[in-house]
């Protein structure tokens, strides 16, 4: 009854903030709310007149209310009065807020809402706002602090990873601290996550409207599929535009509101391309569209159809925006200052950039527009009309022209005569030619050097002739100190891009900055950006991004993928939109999927080259023997194989094919190669990989391996591979030292200087000769110092000499690191977080290289998402412990588009973090191969939302098809049917994954020895995961005897395999002192490996 009262109260509350007599209905509301509670109110006459005389209730509201609370003093009622005005609640707010929640009057202030007042102030909310919105939604005081508000508050600050979004939502729809998030906001993400909608645009909807995702999910559903048959992509913000316009509306209502347009001479096609172009037009009040048309057609002339290609006008406020611009505009055109005027540009700028484009730009022509503009605003709150001025269209170009001439003044070019000094200053100090001195003396004067020559000077000590340099340049360098250039760097900078200084610090490079701060919404990306394109401070941004931006997001490109364009090759964003916008439409008509990276990384490869220039590069291609087929299928797999020179593609084709007997066709299959660098790269991997197939340490090593792994990664291979193959067979030992020696002869520094570093690495580290010498190519010291202080720092931190050696074997730049500098941060910090010396030496020696990632970057923002995800410290700190490596990985690239693998296919999030905390390792796969897997398991027939499917998925992930195959053939083996191996797969998944040996050994122990039918264990399959020793030959040897014995008749496998340790012995062991003692014995017996 209770959730009947609170969904009506709440769906009337929101009709009646629509409505203009919300208060009068509001009344009604909970009058009617108030007939579902059947208590006489008789008896309770303090409470009724209490109601009455300090709450303002009707008689008849206070005898209802009195049914269902209830108080005999007035002492209560009045704390919450006093508790209330001192929170900062109006009288008026009080008193609406019992009307709506009368229970209120007996809640303990104290216990009740005080904690969730203070919680609610914790996270921002200031008193002002916060009365406003408890006095709004006062159903919120009445929800669990613990069960409810908080828990929903930090599932939204997980969403967005920050707190200040998630009170942004909270703030513009309060109701969402109360809603049953996993009934409504998880199914509806879902819903858009499946039809394609970016996880960015999900969080730009649940950060705006965030009502939209707390609907009926069936509803929403059927909202979605109808905007994709209107033709709409899901991975355009467009979309949700669309879903929220939809949203707000049944089909009758959309109907209606096409009639409205239809009146003001709309054809249906122009309708729908309104629909198109702003969704939320549809939107707008009846009401305010008659208006606004009534004004802008009737009044001002303009053209119907005219505000039909605008149709975001109609989203503007009538009376701030529409009418004061309009009249100013009529001003302008009346006075000769502009000849016309688009309505995108009067309308759709802010504030700001609207009176500096018309008000502050002719201020020296017309000092009265500021004052003229601020008169049509208030001209606009009184409703004036106007007389109606001619429709404008605007595609002059000239416009623009005056614009300019009106806003910088006209510029007399002076003459060069008596600009004498300047002239020869410029000649003999800055080396211009007498034809380009004079001709800059026109620009530019100085009667003495002074000034000049302080320019020099301050270029000079920042490591750049005209100017202040303390007003006009100090401020731009130390702007850019302040984002992080260091000197050498801004030295070369603007050597390089000296236009730079000769911007607006106020109207340029710091707006675009912020620009580009906010696309990221961070600032080391944006410093990237314009560390590898300085121009891009100096580019019109709105010109040129902003539209190549839009090109890309019509045409179904990724934010997500968008912004790594931009940080990564920012020029191809500052191109001609118009020529930007034919080359991704010579993309898509190649087949290429919009979506994918390799859709940008073709669109940089056209942008590059003309069609004459790429026609050239295929006849190069030619010329090797590959085939038009071929050319275009290594285009497919690597478009970036087009932009390299020929004299390279030739040097390369020339040695990998005359000289080291590649076949031609081979390399057209892995076209990436020719992008490698081919002094570092191709000539000493090629030359190394000849030798170890001439010594026989490898039968083949595919090109992928050979030329696309990084450097690090190979040296990993080549050094570790061998390594770990000696210690399983000592006779390969010395054929992995000769592979170390060879890799030696293709690395340039000799190690003849380094013989204290190989001399050290053999003695105190006992590496061999040849891997000491290897290592020394990449760490080198001339004093034991500091790789003796690696050895002390790591034994005070509780590592054994065994762990030491390991470690720095597998990670020998430590000991040239500063261990206070470098090490100690990060031992201080797992420390910090739970972590023992034990815990944290073993995970260290099995995983070293998280002693090589940053602490501030990269080790403490994982901790902090693992926190964040599971909220619990302690289960991230279990899922470090079951994975060190986690640490090393790029969560974004891994993990986050794994989780939403998952999510996507219906897998609760609690399963998904269920995973991530037992089995982190199948959310760092590429996320390519977890997408196969899960698609695999929805085809065995698997229930996405239960977690035997995240077993399953663990299952696959840990094997090959071909290694699958091979354990079902161990189980044939064993004469189980292919029936019963996929009913025992289907019961418990992780039977897969044990080893061969161990299904040997169990299978031969159980059937062989103790005599159980196969077909038994086939139907307990989980018994195959017990620990054989520790296990299952002591609990069925102790079975034997207890049925030897007569004490029991029968034994489960499940209750003899299944139950923990304690409450085996309790049921069975404990019953007499000879059974302890015999249990005791096939424990000791099993230890022995005893048959």
């Amino acid at each position: 009854m209770f959730y009947s009262i609170f969904r009506t109260s709440l769906l009337h509350g929101r009709r009646a903030m629509a409505a203009s007599q919300s208060f009068k209905f509001s009344n009604i509301k909970i009058s009617t709310s108030l007939r579902f509670i059947s208590i006489s109110s008789n008896g309770h006459s303090f409470t009724v007149s209490y109601l009455i005389n300090k709450c303002g209730f009707s008689t008849e509201l206070a005898s209802r209310a009195s049914s269902y609370v209830h108080f005999e003093t007035p002492e209560k009622p009045d704390s919450l009065f006093v508790f209330l005005e001192n929170h900062g609640f109006s009288r008026t707010q009080i008193l609406n807020l019992i009307k709506k929640r009368p229970r209120l009057l007996v809640c303990d202030t104290e216990k009740t809402l005080l904690p969730k007042i203070e919680y609610l102030h914790s996270l921002g909310f200031s008193r002002p706002e916060l009365a406003k919105i408890l006095s709004s939604y006062p159903t919120l005081l009445m929800h669990s602090l613990k069960n409810q508000i908080i828990p929903n508050f930090n599932l939204l600050r997980n969403l967005f990873h920050s707190d200040d979004k998630a009170i942004k939502a909270i703030k513009r729809f309060t109701p969402i601290l109360v809603y049953d998030l996993e009934s409504y906001l998880y199914p509806n993400m879902n819903v858009l996550r499946v039809i394609g909608v970016p996880e960015s645009n999900i969080l730009v909807l649940l950060n705006r409207q965030p009502r939209s995702l707390l609907y009926n999910p069936v509803r929403l559903k059927e909202i979605v599929e109808e905007a994709e048959r209107m033709g709409f992509d899901p991975s355009t913000k467009m979309f949700l535009s669309v879903v929220i316009a939809l949203k707000s509306m049944t089909k009758s209502t959309l109907e209606k509101k096409f009639d409205v347009y239809r009146r003001w001479g709309w054809s249906d096609q122009e309708i729908h391309e309104a629909l198109r172009r702003h969704p939320l037009c549809m939107t707008v009040s009846e009401d305010k569209v008659m208006a606004i048309m009534d004004f802008l057609v009737k009044k001002m002339g303009y053209s119907s159809t005219l505000i039909a290609k605008q149709p975001s006008i109609l989203r503007k406020s009538f009376r701030k925006n529409i009418i004061p611009r309009a009249l100013f505009a009529r001003e302008l055109l009346s006075q000769g200052l502009v000849n016309d005027l688009k309505l995108s540009v009067l309308f759709d700028t802010s504030e700001k950039v609207f009176i500096r484009m018309f008000v502050d730009r002719f201020v020296n022509k017309a000092p009265e527009l500021l004052k003229l503009y601020k008169e049509k605003l208030k001209i606009s709150e009184k409703k004036q009309t106007l007389e109606p001025v001619p429709a404008v269209s605007f595609s002059s170009p000239i416009l623009w022209g005056k614009f300019l001439i009106l806003s910088l003044g006209s510029h007399k070019r002076g003459c060069s005569n008596g600009h004498s000094f300047t002239v020869s200053y410029l000649i003999n100090k800055c080396g211009f030619s007498t034809e380009l001195a004079s001709r800059a003396s026109s620009y530019v004067h100085f009667e003495t050097p002074e000034k000049p020559d302080s320019l020099f000077a301050f270029l000079e000590n920042h490591g750049l002739l005209v100017c202040d340099t303390e007003k006009t340049l100090l401020p731009k360098i130390e702007y850019l100190h302040s984002l992080g250039f260091s000197r050498p760097k801004l030295a070369k900078i603007l050597s390089s891009y000296p236009s730079l200084l000769m911007r607006s610090l106020k109207n340029q490079i710091i707006p675009n900055f912020n620009l580009l701060r906010n696309l990221f919404h961070s600032d080391d990306k944006a410093i990237k950006v314009i560390k590898r394109y300085t121009p891009i401070l100096v580019y019109d941004l709105e010109s040129y991004l902003y539209p190549n931006m839009n090109v890309l997001r019509g045409i179904g490109v990724p934010e997500s993928n968008i912004l790594v364009l931009l940080n990564r090759q920012p020029r191809s964003l500052l191109y001609n939109p118009v020529r930007l916008k034919e080359i991704v439409e010579e993309a898509e008509r190649m087949g290429f999927d919009p979506s994918t990276k390799m859709f940008l990384s073709v669109v940089i490869a056209l942008k590059s080259m003309t069609k004459s220039t790429l026609e050239k590069k295929f006849d190069v291609y030619r010329r090797w023997g590959w085939s038009d087929q071929e050319i275009h299928e290594a285009f497919r797999r690597h478009p970036l194989c087009m932009t390299v020179s020929e004299d390279k593609v030739m040097a390369i084709m020339d040695f990998l094919v005359k000289k080291l007997g590649y076949s031609s066709t081979l390399i057209a299959k892995q076209p990436s190669i020719l992008w490698k660098s081919f002094r570092k790269n191709i000539v000493p991997r090629a030359l190394f990989a000849r030798e170890l197939l001439s010594q026989g340490l490898v039968n083949d090593l595919k090109l992928s391996v050979l030329f696309d792994t990084s450097e690090k990664v190979f040296i990993r291979i080549t050094s570790f591979l061998h390594g770990r193959q000696a210690m399983a067979c000592p006779q390969s030992f010395n054929l992995s030292m000769i592979k170390k020696s060879t890799t030696l002869r293709f690395f340039s520094k000799t190690s003849n200087q380094n013989s204290f570093t190989v001399s050290y690495l053999m003695n105190k580290c006992g590496f061999t000769p040849e891997f000491a010498s290897f290592a020394s190519k990449y760490v080198h010291f001339e004093t034991p110092e500091r790789p003796d202080s690696l050895f002390a720092f790591l034994e005070n931190h509780g590592f054994s000499k065994t762990q030491i050696l390991n470690l720095i074997k597998r990670r020998p730049r430590l000991l040239i690191y500063d261990t206070e500098k470098t090490l100690l941060p990060k031992l201080e910090f797992f420390y910090s977080i739970g972590f023992s010396r034990p815990e944290l030496t073993k995970i260290l020696t099995s995983y070293p290289a998280v002693l090589i990632c940053s602490l501030k970057k990269q080790i403490i923002p994982s901790f902090n998402l693992l926190r964040n995800l599971f909220q619990s410290d302690d289960k991230a700190i279990k899922t470090i412990k079951r994975y060190g490596a986690i640490f090393v990985y790029e969560f974004e690239r891994n993990l986050i588009p794994n989780m939403n693998v998952l999510r996507g296919i219906g897998v609760p999030e609690s399963n998904i973090l269920m995973l991530l905390n037992h089995q982190p390792r199948p959310l760092l796969y590429d996320q390519v191969r977890l997408k196969e897997i899960v698609e695999e398991v929805k085809r065995m027939g698997f229930d996405s939302s239960t977690k035997k499917f995240i077993d399953v998925v663990i299952a696959l992930s840990s094997m090959s098809k071909s290694t699958l195959e091979k354990k079902f053939d161990v189980y044939r083996r064993w004469g189980w049917s292919d029936q019963e191996i996929h009913e025992a797969f289907r019961r418990y998944p992780m039977c897969m994954a044990v080893s061969e040996d161990k299904i040997m050994a169990v299978m031969d122990f159980l059937v062989n020895k103790m005599g159980y039918s196969s077909t038994l264990v086939a139907k307990q399959s989980s018994i195959l995961r017990q620990s054989l020793e520790k296990r299952i030959v002591p609990r069925a040897l102790f079975a034997r005897e207890l049925l030897s014995q007569g004490l029991v008749t029968d034994f489960k496998l499940s209750v003899l395999f299944h139950t923990s340790e304690k409450v085996f012995v309790d049921r069975f062991v404990n019953k007499a002192p000879d059974l302890l003692k015999l249990y005791k014995e096939n424990l000791n017996a099993s230890e022995k490996k005893r048959s």
